[in-house]
């Protein structure tokens, strides 16, 4: 990252600081919800499942800015194939 016209080296700094704290408090969030969903109260367990289901993809795309680092898992890699279209949204006339 350069900084901008404006923008000292000091300000670029502080904003990737800030860009990987906000990265952080996603993945403690998915931690949590990966926990809840070994809970045996379906209450708890049940919405962290759909929780997991749904910030898989987008998490994917995150990380993907670091494919190049050593630790880096293949799994991790986004799969355009997970996201199908629902039949259920398919209607004649809708584009």
């Amino acid at each position: 990252m350069r900084p901008g016209a404006v923008e000292d080296t000091g300000g670029l700094k502080a904003r990737v600081l800030a860009d990987v704290a906000a990265k952080r408090g996603v993945l403690r969030f998915v931690e949590r919800m990966q926990r809840d969903a070994e809970h045996d109260d379906f209450m708890v367990h049940g919405p962290a499942m759909i929780t997991l289901s749904a910030t898989a993809f987008p998490l994917r795309h995150l990380v993907a800015a670091y494919a190049a680092h050593p630790d880096f898992r293949p799994e991790w890699e986004p799969n355009e194939e997970e996201v199908r279209p629902d039949p259920r949204f398919d209607r004649p006339g809708r584009a």
